[in-house]
């Protein structure tokens, strides 16, 4: 991957850990804030180890860390009650 790409994917991760940390957020979705802030730092983490052998590992804790913070999403949402809630 070009240097150019990791510094532009570096660039959107730092925006997306800017916007959810910018203002202060409702209890109610802090879990799922705090889920995404952890998934986008493993892949701030998985850049780093592009071209590493270490790379698979890392880039999967970081796709399960985004599917922890969809997780927490989706309960939020059924706590919530909202018609997205993908529970029975």
């Amino acid at each position: 991957m070009p240097v150019a790409e990791i510094v532009q994917l570096r660039s959107r991760l730092q925006r997306d850990l800017d916007a959810i940390s910018r203002s202060p957020l409702p209890d109610i979705v802090k879990p799922a804030a705090a889920a995404y802030v952890d998934a986008i730092r493993k892949t701030e983490g998985s850049l780093e180890a592009i071209g590493t052998s270490a790379f698979p590992v890392v880039q999967n804790r970081a796709k399960a860390a985004f599917a922890a913070g969809a997780a927490a999403v989706q309960t939020l949402v059924c706590r919530a009650r909202l018609p997205a809630c993908a529970s029975p």
